[in-house]
């Protein structure tokens, strides 16, 4: 974030001691609930950086899959050795089979399908498949289980693009006394301080000149006199610019119209930020129980 967002706020000059009246109404109506704002956008922009887990996931998965592996080669592997707990699983379900065969309490068919789909999907994610990469359009070969995990995280990325896709969060490292920064903080903290600050979602004033970014939002790790000549300049910029902006002037004519623009800005954080944190959660859940699935495979096949 280039800005700190402390410095996102609804600027007007000092005025006088008659103006304190109003100041203290601006403080009310404006100040307090864009501070709220602030708040609310710094919590869910931290936890979409937290929930960004996908990489971190992706890489348990090839450790629990190995470990699975492990776990089928302490049953004995893929090749059914004898005196294996594999093996046994084998010689037993051949004899439930055919128990249910001479049996007429139950439809042997439907057994047996059963008996068929769970070896089937043993022999799918344990062995090997061929197939083309779509990126390189080369033939490639894996286990099937690698190939299942690939597809998976490939859904997921597209299930949540989808829904991100409104409010793409992709996120920036935080530095002191930064914020992560997304094109949601942009249609909700960044378009309020624009209309407070001119009237306009774009930062234009009446005069048709944009507001200065520069002049207004305060940069991190200034030193205390950077900081000290900053807060002057800016002061400087609000005063002169003040005949030209009525945003700027410290009365009640823009109060309101103010107050509905933090309002509005409430109300689309709500929107675009608590779906996108929902589907995060989920995916993040997803991926978790994947991961538990991926890793006692062996013991569920059995």
């Amino acid at each position: 974030m280039q800005y700190l967002i402390d410095s996102y706020s609804a600027y007007t000059v000092d005025g006088g001691l008659l103006d304190k009246g109003w100041q203290v109404v601006n403080w009310f109506f404006v100040d307090i609930p864009f501070f709220i704002l602030r708040m609310f956008a710094s919590f869910f922009l931290f936890c979409e950086n937290v929930l960004n887990q996908s990489s971190f996931f992706e890489g348990k998965q090839e450790t629990v899959l190995n470990m699975s592996k492990d776990v089928l080669s302490g049953f004995g592997g893929k090749g059914f050795r004898d005196g294996s707990l594999l093996a046994l699983a084998i010689l037993i379900s051949a004899y439930y089979l055919l128990y249910h065969f001479f049996s007429s309490r139950r439809n042997f068919s439907k057994v047996f399908l059963h008996y068929i789909g769970v070896v089937a999907l043993f022999l799918f994610w344990f062995g090997n498949i061929a197939y083309t990469n779509p990126e390189t359009h080369v033939q490639e070969e894996s286990s099937g289980s690698t190939f299942l995990i690939k597809s998976m995280n490939e859904f997921a990325k597209g299930v949540q693009s989808t829904f991100t896709a409104s409010a793409n969060l992709g996120t920036e490292g935080s530095k002191d006394g930064e914020v992560y920064q997304s094109p949601i903080f942009d249609a909700t903290v960044k378009q309020t301080f624009n209309f407070v600050n001119s009237g306009s979602l774009d930062g234009k004033m009446e005069n048709g000149k944009k507001l200065d970014e520069s002049k207004l939002l305060e940069k991190p790790k200034l030193s205390k006199g950077e900081k000290k000549d900053f807060e002057k300049d800016r002061k400087t910029y609000i005063n002169d610019h003040e005949k030209y902006n009525p945003y700027f002037a410290q009365d009640g004519a823009k109060t309101m119209e103010k107050a509905f623009g933090v309002g509005v800005g409430l109300v689309n954080l709500a929107v675009l930020a608590v779906p996108v944190t929902y589907i995060n959660i989920m995916i993040n859940v997803i991926q978790i129980i994947v991961d538990l699935l991926i890793l006692v495979f062996p013991i569920i096949a059995l």
